[in-house]
């Protein structure tokens, strides 16, 4: 994936976009804490109004429905609701953003109706959007996402990482192309990883918040020696969760979710 590309001329039919996606979503992509959006096609939808858009969210097993509108909160605080209609012209220009409250875990067959109403086409016609999300997990023996923001214990393992080795007190040196991330309590994020592929090259790591509004923290650099390592701490972030984007080229980065008291290692193709 290429972000702001612009390569390719051809212009691709599309409605909308969601995340996660209408239909089978792996849970070890998604976690408790993190929003559900529509992108819309603007060529497809009139530009969508705060004050007319609602969403409905039911859990089918048990039933639980959480309604999105102008009355819900919009608080950074990832264990609280968050409702946003967007229009500001990043993305896809229009996006309905909302996350539900006390959605304390994610299981294997777990499957959400999702309804969004107050949409209208380019003609005016109104034009709701109903799907349902089925998630399910990769490995059967993956863990679950996080129980609860504020006090998320341990960390899921993302698609592609590795588990960590018991704490012997002995330096681990970490294989080629891996990258461990830990997220203190006293939110200090260290860094380390193994990158032969990268000596002698310059990187940086942009630190954000957590989601939705990710706001930007701040950016380091850091340098492979000539065996491949790095090493990155930042003290004093003060936020319970990051989000942090390695960019490693111009054309080329990674996301890398971080909660508090998390120890995760990133295997990169």
């Amino acid at each position: 994936m290429q972000v702001f590309d612009q390569s390719r001329t051809q212009v691709t039919p599309y409605n909308y976009s969601l995340f996660p996606n209408q239909g089978a979503f792996p849970i070890e992509a998604f976690n408790v804490s993190q929003a559900w959006s529509a992108q819309l096609n603007p060529d497809v939808f009139a530009k969508p109004s705060n004050s007319d858009v609602q969403v409905e969210l039911t859990r089918i097993s048990d039933q639980k429905t959480w309604n999105f509108g102008t009355k819900t909160s919009a608080s950074s605080d990832p264990s609280k609701t968050f409702f946003n209609v967007n229009t500001d012209g990043y993305g896809y220009n229009y996006a309905v953003i909302f996350r539900p409250d006390n959605l304390n875990s994610l299981k294997d067959g777990d499957t959400f109706n999702v309804r969004i109403t107050g949409l209208k086409k380019k003609d005016g016609s109104n034009a709701d959007i109903v799907y349902k999300t089925q998630f399910f997990t990769i490995s059967p023996s993956a863990e679950e996402p996080v129980t609860d923001p504020q006090n998320p214990g341990t960390q899921p393992q993302d698609p592609g990482t590795q588990p960590q080795e018991p704490d012997t007190g002995n330096e681990v040196v970490l294989d080629d192309r891996h990258v461990q991330f830990e997220y203190t309590e006293d939110r200090t994020l260290n860094v380390r990883g193994t990158l032969t592929a990268y000596v002698g090259q310059t990187f940086s790591f942009q630190i954000h918040g957590p989601s939705p509004e990710e706001k930007h923290i701040r950016t380091e650099t850091v340098t492979v020696d000539a065996n491949g390592r790095f090493n990155l701490t930042v003290r004093n972030l003060g936020v319970s969760d990051l989000n942090i984007y390695l960019q490693v080229s111009p054309y080329f980065m990674y996301l890398i979710p971080a909660a508090s008291n998390s120890d995760v290692t990133y295997y990169f193709e």
